[in-house]
C-alpha cells in the first residue's frame, strides 16, 4: 500500500508508473470433473493396450468391463493391484466388485477387489406340500395343465403374478396375490388331485403391477446417464430385475419406490457419493471429432453387414461412410472410438487401429434414420442416414 506521507514512497510510485505493465496472468483452465467414490462390478482382465504419441507402443493394463464375461468393451482402466484369482480369461469369467476413486477413465483402487454377490439361481421347486415327491414325465406341462394356468391368468388378471414349471416334480405353479383359497374353490382344484397345479398365494406384486413399474422405469432410466441395459419380471420371485450401466442412491431409491424394495438392481458403475449428473467422463481422444455411442454396456445389437469406405470431409472436419453408390452415411461408432488425421485412422477403445485405408471394408451393425441414432449428430457430415456399428473383425 502507498501513502502520501513519505516522499520516498512517492518516488517509488512514480518509478512504478513509468515501468512497463506486468503481463496479465494467464487464465486458469476450468476445473475438470472431480473424481467420485464408486463401486464398479464386472470382469477384469490384463491386456496390452497400444498408445499413440511420439513413441508409439503398448502398455500392460488392467481393465474392468461391464457384464459377466469377457468381450470387447470400452472399459475402465484399473489403477492398483487385483488378486490373480479375480482376473477373467476367455475360458473362465469371474464377476468382481472394485471400489475407489473414478475420474471418468480410471478407477484408483482404495482396497482389494472382491467377488461380486452372485445372482440367485431361480428355485423352481413348487411350494405345495402335496406335490413334493419326484415324478418322471415330460419336459413341459401337459396341455390340460397349461390351459388351467391360462384360465387363472385370464379370469384373475389383476392378481396373477407368474407361472413356472417344476419339471422334477411335474408340477405347474401359478402364483397370485392375496390368499388363493377363493380361486382354488372356484376352480375345484381339491377335487382334481391328478392335475398337478400348485396355486400359491401371497405374491408381493401382480404381473400388471410389475409391468407398469417396468414401463415407468424404462421411460425414466433409458436415457443418459443411467442407461438402462435391460429389465424383466422374475416370475419365480415375483420381483423385477433391473440392469443399469450407471446408478446412484437417488435412482436406487426411485426404483424401489416404483417397483418394490425387493427389486434386484445390477449396475456397472454405482456412485457411492454425488449424483449421476456429476459422473466424470473420460477426456476426448483423437484430433478429429467422431460421433460415438454414449453407453459402454451392450449385449449386442443389429447384425446387418455393409461395405463402406471411411472418408474424411476436411472442410467440415468430420468422418463419414461412403456407400458403393457414393452416398454418405454418418457412422455412429462404439463408445471410446477415436479418429486421427494424417493419415486418417480410426482406433477402437483400446487404441487398436480398426480402419486405416480408404478401401471398402465390411461393417457390422445397421442403418437407422439420423433421428434414431441415439447419439449427438450436430454435424451429420452431409449424411441423411446413419450407420450404428463398427468395422467387422472377422
Amino acid at each position: 500500500m502507498r501513502t502520501t506521507a513519505l516522499p520516498p514512497l512517492l518516488l517509488l510510485a512514480a518509478l512504478d508508473a513509468c515501468a512497463p505493465a506486468a503481463p496479465p496472468a494467464a487464465p486458469k483452465p476450468p476445473p475438470g470433473p472431480r473424481s467420485l467414490q464408486v463401486a464398479i462390478t464386472g470382469v477384469v482382465a490384463r491386456s496390452l493396450v497400444p498408445h499413440e504419441g511420439p513413441e508409439p507402443g503398448s502398455d500392460s493394463a488392467l481393465e474392468i468391463c461391464p457384464g459377466d464375461r469377457l468381450r470387447p468393451c470400452s472399459g475402465v482402466r484399473v489403477v492398483g493391484d487385483v488378486a490373480p484369482e479375480l482376473l477373467s480369461t476367455p475360458e473362465h469369467s469371474v464377476v468382481v466388485r472394485l471400489s475407489g476413486l473414478f475420474d471418468g477413465a480410471r478407477l484408483k483402487l482404495d482396497r482389494p477387489g472382491e467377488l461380486a454377490p452372485s445372482a440367485r439361481e431361480p428355485d423352481l421347486r413348487n411350494p405345495c406340500p402335496q406335490f413334493q415327491e419326484a415324478k418322471s414325465g415330460d419336459a413341459n406341462p401337459s396341455p390340460a395343465l397349461a390351459a388351467l394356468a391360462a384360465r387363472i391368468e385370464s379370469e384373475y388378471p389383476d392378481r396373477h403374478a407368474g407361472t413356472f414349471w417344476d419339471r422334477e416334480r411335474q408340477t405347474l405353479t401359478v402364483r397370485v396375490t392375496e390368499d388363493a383359497s377363493d380361486i382354488a374353490a372356484s376352480l375345484k382344484l381339491e377335487a382334481s388331485p391328478d392335475k398337478r397345479l400348485c396355486l400359491a398365494g401371497g405374491a408381493p406384486h401382480s404381473q400388471p403391477e410389475l409391468l407398469a413399474a417396468l414401463q415407468a422405469i424404462t421411460k425414466r432410466l433409458a436415457a443418459p446417464p443411467a442407461f438402462l441395459v435391460e429389465a424383466w419380471p422374475d416370475v419365480v420371485s415375483g420381483e423385477l430385475v433391473v440392469r443399469l450401466e450407471n446408478v446412484d442412491r437417488a435412482h436406487i431409491d426411485e426404483i424401489h419406490a416404483s417397483a418394490g424394495a425387493g427389486t434386484r438392481i445390477e449396475s456397472f458403475i454405482e456412485l457411492r457419493e454425488g449424483l449421476l449428473r456429476e459422473l466424470p467422463v473420460a477426456p476426448a481422444r483423437g484430433d478429429v471429432p467422431l460421433v460415438t455411442q454414449p453407453r459402454r454396456w451392450s449385449y449386442g445389437g443389429m447384425q446387418a453387414l455393409g461395405s463402406f469406405r471411411v472418408r474424411f470431409d476436411q472442410p467440415a472436419r468430420c468422418v463419414y461412410l461412403e456407400t458403393a453408390k457414393g452416398e454418405r452415411l454418418l457412422p455412429i461408432w462404439p463408445h471410446g472410438y477415436a479418429a486421427y488425421e494424417e493419415p486418417l485412422r480410426i482406433t477402437d477403445f483400446d487404441g487398436v487401429i480398426v480402419s486405416l485405408s480408404s478401401e471398402p471394408q465390411p461393417f457390422v451393425g445397421g442403418e437407422v434414420p439420423l433421428a434414431g441414432a441415439a447419439a449427438p449428430t450436430d454435424n451429420a457430415c452431409g449424411a441423411s442416414r446413419a450407420w450404428i456399428g463398427s468395422p467387422s473383425q472377422n
